[in-house]
């Protein structure tokens, strides 16, 4: 069986850098090993709604309709998914960056974190949307961050008040980097008369150290897929691709600067 799945991850694998056209990694920042690094505390990936397309405006309508008809469905899937991919995370950078990592239970576990979890707020994991609006994390994960109308990425990037809310998280979890990430799936290019489109999955990974500085920052988005969006299984294109993607992602953060 593990044999079956490592074959499948290095046929997947294989098939993405065939098609690293439509692949794309980005490193914004490299991670530099560090020896006093012991141990990673990864916070929560956050998983945005999807992003349903707004154009053509009668295509994307009635495109977003049968998203709409399966919405229940859809926001079950994106929920085992975060789980997933929560898992997968720390499983990688624990693999790949070779230094022990707590997530989820073992998260859960860590003295500090009952404390922290009385000041978990999911209420702020909302964005404007009609139709989806949440953000979701794993069981175990914690929102701690105060999300202005729910954007992730802009608050990870810019925010003046996360660099003290890291420097606490990493004293509270006896963690010396702290990991957060942040993931949507984007819904475009929208055939005629909505009977198709395509979706990417993005994600967004952070480290940063125990001072709350940000020392390693990388994004990478599967190849685009073709759903007809009759389904909400039509979503598990992008999710399968995850694993692969994370892989190179990780690969590519560990880069030396030349």
């Amino acid at each position: 069986m593990r044999f079956s799945k490592l074959f499948s991850s290095l046929l997947v694998l294989s098939l993405l850098s065939s098609a690293c056209g439509n692949l794309r990694i980005k490193t914004e920042m490299p991670y530099q090993p560090n020896a006093k690094v012991k141990k990673i505390a990864l916070v929560a990936l956050h998983l945005n709604p999807p992003v349903l397309p707004e154009t053509p405006v009668g295509d994307a309508s009635a495109f977003n309709k049968k998203l709409v008809a399966n919405k229940k469905e859809i926001l079950d899937l994106f929920s085992r998914e975060v789980e997933k991919m929560t898992n997968e995370l720390g499983m990688g950078l624990e693999a790949q960056l070779g230094i022990s990592t707590d997530y989820g239970q073992a998260l859960k576990d860590v003295k500090g974190y009952d404390r922290l979890a009385l000041k978990s707020d999911k209420e702020v994991l909302k964005v404007k949307n009609d139709i989806f609006s949440d953000i979701l994390i794993s069981d175990g994960s914690l929102s701690l961050l105060d999300f202005e109308e729910g954007n992730v990425k802009d608050y990870l990037e810019e925010s003046p008040r996360l660099r003290s809310q890291v420097r606490s998280l990493s004293k509270s979890l006896g963690a010396e980097l702290i990991a957060y990430a942040n993931a949507k799936v984007v819904v475009d290019k929208v055939q005629r008369y909505g009977e198709k489109a395509n979706i990417r999955l993005l994600i967004d990974i952070y480290l940063f150290d125990d001072q709350g500085k940000l020392v390693g920052q990388s994004y990478g988005e599967t190849e685009p897929f073709i759903i007809s969006g009759s389904l909400a299984k039509d979503f598990d294109l992008v999710f399968e691709a995850y694993p692969v993607l994370q892989n190179l992602i990780l690969t590519d953060l560990q880069k030396l600067e030349e």
